[in-house]
């Protein structure tokens, strides 16, 4: 964040912005990881693009093009 990277969404970053309560409930790693991370990089995270094009010639993407879990 403080370095302004480029920087595209994974799945987990996705993951972990989308937690429903149910989930979050049951599952306490992803209760620490939203206790530490608190609010600002939880925002930060949900305005991270899929994919970025950075060159003609480079494409970024997490995965596939199309999804970030293939």
């Amino acid at each position: 964040m403080e370095n302004q990277l480029v920087t595209v969404r994974g799945n987990q970053d996705r993951q972990i912005y989308e937690a429903r309560v149910s989930e979050i409930d049951a599952n306490s790693t992803m209760q620490f990881i939203l206790e530490d991370l608190g609010s600002k990089p939880l925002e930060w995270m949900r305005q991270l693009p899929f994919s970025h094009q950075l060159t003609e010639q480079v494409f970024l993407c997490h995965a596939s093009p199309s999804d970030d879990l293939v």
